[in-house]
């Protein structure tokens, strides 16, 4: 009876055993639950962290990218700044040197690489209209060579008697006006023309008399463009071309050569007091000349190369009478009206 109540006893301690394993059993396997439940809550916030670290990422990449070419375009930007510095650099020098020379009273030249002379800027600006002034006051743009000097594109021999010339003439004696340059021959001083018509200063340099100036011999008055319509080009035939002819070519006319009929259908040249290479004045220069010729119906001529002045006379009365009422005037050209 004993053994049957201790069994009884332990049976019934052994069932609340069990039943108390069961409700704790029951509690962790909740527990698990709620865990399992978590740790899945967890997996997707950590897919969503992932998925959002992922789109981060690629916005970095996408970022990183555009921070490499805009480096890039930065640091091209930079190269193009420094260059344009540079640049700017370099024309401050320049201007800086430029504005050295040009405040300077003195100009160098570099005469066709093969001379360098210096002169007063004063000097070379005599002539204030001339291409050469221009040049010199910086309103036009003259070529330089690699030391800064300006640069001639014409032989010494040309321009070097050019700058002599302007050098006497801003000391001249108005009583006695410097001459131009003598040349040895007639091509260098058609050379030189050609020279001085490029720089403007051809009518400076040989100072063309007005077109009324004209001079009266033996009842005629003679000019070298008619201050009104001629009565005749003077011709070697006419009368008193003889006694003409050397008091014409005395003076100077603003010219070298004074130009004639020479009866055989042409014209023949004679020098002035401006022409002394080769002759005298009023020595013949050239006959038959093919640098002067008619045009249209005999009554115009053209100049054609060289330059010179054709004659013309009419009688006395009827120069004095245009000259009166204020008629005439002017300067040679190319083509005189007869």
């Amino acid at each position: 009876a004993l053994a049957a109540a201790a069994a009884s006893v332990f049976a019934e301690g052994l069932q609340e055993l069990v039943a108390a394993a069961e409700v704790e059993v029951d509690a962790l396997r909740e527990h698990v639950r709620e865990k399992e439940r978590d740790l899945a809550a967890q997996e997707t916030q950590l897919e969503v962290a992932c998925t959002m670290l992922q789109a981060d990422s690629e916005e970095t990449a996408s970022l990183q990218e555009t921070l490499s070419g805009e480096g890039e375009r930065l640091g091209e930007a930079a190269e193009r700044l420094r260059l344009a510095e540079a640049r700017l650099a370099e024309d401050r020098a320049r201007f800086e040197e430029e504005r050295r020379q040009w405040g300077s009273d003195t100009v160098h030249f570099n005469v066709s690489g093969e001379a360098q002379i210096s002169a007063l800027r004063t000097t070379l600006s005599q002539c204030a209209d001339s291409m050469l002034a221009a040049a010199l006051s910086g309103r036009w743009s003259a070529k330089k060579d690699e030391d800064g000097r300006m640069f001639v594109d014409f032989p010494p021999k040309l321009f070097l008697p050019l700058v002599e010339y302007m050098q006497i003439r801003s000391i001249e004696d108005p009583d006695e006006p410097a001459q131009p340059p003598a040349f040895e021959s007639a091509e260098d001083e058609a050379h030189f023309q050609r020279m001085l018509s490029y720089f403007g200063l051809l009518e400076w340099v040989y100072r063309p008399e007005p077109v009324n100036f004209s001079v009266a011999i033996d009842g005629h008055r003679y000019a070298v463009l008619p201050p009104c319509p001629p009565e005749e080009v003077l011709s070697q035939r006419a009368v008193g071309f003889a006694a003409a002819l050397p008091k014409l070519t005395a003076r100077c006319w603003g010219t070298h050569l004074l130009c004639v009929e020479n009866g055989r259908g042409g014209f023949d040249s004679y020098r002035t007091a401006v022409r002394t290479v080769g002759g005298p004045p009023g020595s013949r220069f050239q006959a038959d000349i093919d640098w002067l010729e008619r045009v249209d119906d005999d009554r115009r001529v053209r100049f054609r190369g060289l330059s010179g002045r054709l004659v013309i006379r009419a009688k006395h009365d009827c120069v004095m009478a245009n000259l009166e009422q204020g008629r005439g005037g002017g300067r040679g050209a190319g083509i005189a009206a007869l």
